[in-house]
C-alpha cells in the first residue's frame, strides 16, 4: 500500500513537460526526415517521367525516320530487281539497241543494292529503361519487336552485300584492261564498247547464276521490308498514343 501511494505521489508530482518537449522535437526530426525522402522519391518520380517523355519522342523520330528510308529502299529495291527480270529476259538484238547512257543504268542495277541502314540508339535505350506501368511495359514490347524486325533487315543487307561485290569481281572480266573494280569501271566500259558490254555481261553463265542469286537475296529482302513497314506503322502509332497520355 505505500508503495501505491509513493508511485502515484510521483506519477503526480514528476516534471513531464520536458519529456513532452524532446517527444515532440524527435516527432518533428523524424519527420522532417521522412519528409525529405519523400520530397526526394517524388522528385526522383518526376524527373524519370519526363527523361522517358523525352526517350519517347527520340525514339518517335527514329521511327518516323527509318520508316520513310524503308519505303525509298523498297522503291530501289523492286526497281533493281525490276532491271535484273528485264536483262535477262531481253536478247542480244534488244540489248544492241540500248543507248550507252542507258547500258550504264543497266550495269549499275546488277550491282547496287538498297542502301537502308536503320537507326536504333534512343529505341535500344528505351527498351533498357524501367518502368513498371502496364502501358509502358506495353510500349517497350512494341519496340523490341521492331528491333528484332531490324535486325533481320540488316542481316539479310549485308548478305545481299556479299552477293553485290561477288558480281562487281565477275564484272571486272569483262572491263577494259587497267580500270580498278567496282562502280568506277563502269562507264569506260560502257562508253568503250557501248550496249556490246551489255551482251557480254548476259552471255557470262557464271555472272548470271550469281545475279540470280542476288535476285533471290533481293526479293527477300523486299519480302522482309514489306512485313517490316506495318511494324513500323504500329510502333509509331504506339509513341505517339504514349505522348498524349
Amino acid at each position: 500500500f505505500f508503495f501505491k501511494q509513493k508511485t502515484a505521489y510521483e506519477i503526480r508530482n514528476c516534471d513531464w513537460s520536458s519529456d513532452v518537449v524532446l517527444f515532440r522535437s524527435g516527432f518533428v526530426i523524424v519527420s522532417s526526415i521522412l519528409l525529405a525522402f519523400a520530397i526526394d522519391a517524388a522528385w526522383d518520380g518526376v524527373q524519370a517521367r519526363r527523361a522517358e517523355r523525352e526517350l519517347v519522342a527520340a525514339v518517335l523520330e527514329e521511327v518516323r525516320r527509318n520508316r520513310a528510308e524503308l519505303q525509298e529502299a523498297e522503291q530501289v529495291n523492286d526497281a533493281h530487281l525490276a532491271g535484273v527480270d528485264a536483262f535477262f529476259r531481253a536478247t542480244p538484238d534488244d540489248l544492241l539497241l540500248i543507248p550507252a547512257d542507258s547500258s550504264r543504268a543497266v550495269l549499275r542495277s546488277l550491282i547496287l543494292v538498297p542502301g537502308f541502314v536503320p537507326v536504333n540508339e534512343a529505341a535500344l535505350t528505351l527498351t533498357r529503361f524501367p518502368t513498371t506501368s502496364s502501358d509502358g511495359i506495353e510500349l517497350r514490347r512494341e519496340v523490341a519487336r521492331w528491333l528484332r524486325v531490324s535486325d533481320g533487315l540488316v542481316e539479310q543487307r549485308a548478305s545481299l552485300e556479299a552477293r553485290s561485290q561477288r558480281v562487281s569481281q565477275l564484272l571486272t572480266k569483262h572491263a577494259v584492261a587497267g580500270r580498278s573494280a567496282g562502280l568506277s569501271f563502269l562507264p569506260s566500259m560502257v562508253m568503250r564498247s557501248g550496249p556490246e558490254a551489255l551482251v557480254s555481261v548476259w552471255s557470262d553463265e557464271t555472272l548470271a547464276t550469281v545475279l540470280i542469286e542476288k535476285g533471290t537475296e533481293q526479293t527477300v529482302l523486299g519480302l522482309l521490308i514489306e512485313r517490316a513497314l506495318p511494324v513500323l506503322e504500329s510502333v509509331e502509332t504506339a509513341l505517339s498514343s504514349s505522348q498524349l497520355r
